[in-house]
């Protein structure tokens, strides 16, 4: 399991295959966000062309970490990789975050 951890957030990749991030994401550039979004660029050269975001245990997320994570959206959508986002429900920001994600790659499963 490759695993990121921050103070305030980790991104793993699971045994599953999805990239599991988890905590406060307040970062202060979307540099910073490069190391902790590794492991889920390694999971797009996987040969399932398959990733599945999981931001369930989220509970946080500022600028730098949207622009981020849109970044590695659209890097999805140039490979061609079947893409899955997964946030909470019980969040209402989740679902409007996610939705505006969603519209980066119109083939996204949100």
């Amino acid at each position: 399991m490759n695993a990121y951890d921050l103070n305030e957030a980790s991104g793993v990749l699971a045994p599953s295959g999805a990239f599991v991030i988890t905590g406060h994401l307040r970062l202060l550039s979307v540099r910073a966000y490069g190391p902790m979004f590794a492991a889920a660029e390694a999971a797009m050269r996987h040969p399932n062309g398959q990733l599945v975001i999981d931001l369930v245990g989220v509970e946080f997320m500022n600028s730098s970490a949207v622009t981020a994570l849109s970044r590695l959206i659209l890097r999805a959508r140039a490979a061609t990789v079947r893409l899955t986002l997964r946030g909470n429900a019980s969040l209402h920001w989740h679902g409007v975050t996610l939705r505006a994600l969603g519209r980066l790659y119109p083939g996204a499963i949100v």
